[in-house]
């Protein structure tokens, strides 16, 4: 079962954004749910407030929704040509305090639709939380667009959707982003996995047979699972040395850049693991760089080593 949250970011009771999010509702994919929540009773956000009395208890519950959900769907009005405030007012509080910001959205699927009575669909508010979202670590999907236009116009009197072209679109975009959803969060979190527990064993199921490894020193690609995972456990052995770490990650659609740290005597190294996967979650593609020189000096006689001695899963 896949769990989404929408948020809409309008407290009208005839919101159309709201009633976007409704319309979602019977229109997803099976074995997926999408809980509709709105920003009501979260404050102005105030520091003070936060430093006397904690987060609020309608911020902590919706923090809560977040975190135990798949992926978020944001639904946002556009308002003098960008974010509402009650929105990202919202969201500020949800960001607080820094420490549990992660919970909540790292890693996490985002997407962004929007209904707006004008003729532009939203569009400008929509591109306002890319950065936003960006700054927050979530995994933003970029595979469609909902802009809805002349909102008037496609909901009736009861805010029920009746345009059946957009209900279509509506459905094809919901399908799209649990696609990404579920794709994405397999791969990575697979990867973070295994690279956490050193087990290889799990390489099997999540590399693609026809997987293309990129090595930093290496000119011709090596393409199919079985040398993929050789230089992947080969790399494992050679840079986890106790202090191999994740410093940062960067997401797309189907790929996502790994940045990573590591040091190997009293040499630092810096990389970046830049994987692509499949619409079954499998990996397709993982190319590694390195950084300084002195770090790829040091780590080509070690991998060599690593691979031919076949270093241990």
């Amino acid at each position: 079962m896949t769990r989404l949250l929408g948020l809409s970011g309008s407290l009208r009771a005839g919101s159309v954004n709201t009633a976007l999010l409704r319309a979602a509702q019977s229109r997803l994919p099976p074995g997926v749910t999408l809980e509709v929540a709105t920003p009501h009773g979260i404050p102005l956000y105030d520091g003070d407030l936060e430093a006397r009395e904690g987060v609020p208890s309608a911020v902590a519950a919706l923090k809560d929704k977040i975190a135990a959900s798949d992926g978020v769907l944001l639904a946002t009005p556009e308002y003098n040509n960008g974010i509402p405030g009650v929105f990202k007012n919202a969201i500020d509080w949800l960001s607080r305090p820094p420490a549990d910001a992660a919970r909540v959205f790292r890693d996490r699927p985002f997407a962004v639709i929007g209904a707006s009575p004008g003729g532009f669909g939203t569009i400008l508010a929509q591109s306002a939380w890319l950065p936003v979202l960006r700054t927050l670590g979530a995994r933003f999907w970029s595979g469609g667009r909902l802009m809805v236009s002349r909102a008037g116009q496609v909901f009736d009197a009861e805010g029920a959707l009746a345009d059946p072209k957009l209900g279509e679109q509506l459905g094809q975009f919901l399908a799209g982003f649990v696609a990404f959803t579920n794709a994405a969060s397999t791969a990575l979190e697979r990867w973070h996995a295994i690279v956490a527990t050193r087990d290889s064993n799990g390489l099997d199921e999540l590399l693609a047979d026809d997987v293309v490894f990129q090595s930093p020193a290496v000119h011709t690609p090596q393409v199919g699972k079985a040398i993929t995972k050789k230089y992947l456990v080969a790399a494992m052995h050679v840079l986890d040395t106790g202090q191999f770490r994740y410093v940062g990650e960067w997401h797309a659609e189907s790929s996502a850049v790994l940045e990573f740290e590591t040091t190997i005597g009293d040499v630092h190294v810096n990389g970046v693991d830049m994987i692509s996967w499949n619409a079954a979650g499998q990996i397709t593609k993982f190319k590694v760089m390195l950084r300084p020189v002195k770090a790829l000096q040091t780590v080509m006689p070690l991998m060599a080593q690593a691979l031919q001695g076949g270093a241990p899963g």
